[in-house]
């Protein structure tokens, strides 16, 4: 089964605590990796072109060779997100993701970018995807 794990993060401070915090949890051994070792996990990130460019860098610096799992991004224009209210964009990443998933008939997570995930959260899902 395909799985989209997906966050929407934008913004030099949120990116940093995403980089920081969020993603080195979601990259524990029980969690996106422990998922990604029974399934096909696209870990989907919405965000703006600063916000990519600092993630894919820091991805392939620290986490290239750790775990099987696809990245992959969907561009938002930083103009439209600071003209927007921010529960409006996320609520659109959101639409679109349940669209998509819904076409390729594949699982999804949102995350939040700024939690942090204990170690084993992810595993623990694994017996009801059975």
């Amino acid at each position: 089964m395909r799985i989209y794990v997906s966050t929407v993060v934008s913004g030099e401070a949120y990116v940093r605590f995403f980089l920081d915090h969020a993603l080195p949890s979601l990259l524990a051994p029980g969690n996106l990796p422990a998922l990604a070792a029974r399934h096909r996990v696209v870990l989907l990130i919405y965000t703006d072109r600063s916000g990519h460019a600092s993630i894919n860098g820091h991805l392939y610096r620290h986490y290239a060779d750790i775990v099987p799992l696809a990245v992959d991004y969907v561009l938002m224009d930083a103009e439209e997100i600071a003209a927007a209210h921010k529960y409006d964009v996320m609520s659109a990443c959101h639409r679109h993701l349940v669209a998509m998933a819904h076409a390729r008939d594949a699982g999804i997570a949102f995350v939040m970018p700024d939690s942090i995930y204990a170690d084993g959260s992810f595993r623990s899902l694994l017996p009801g995807m059975a």
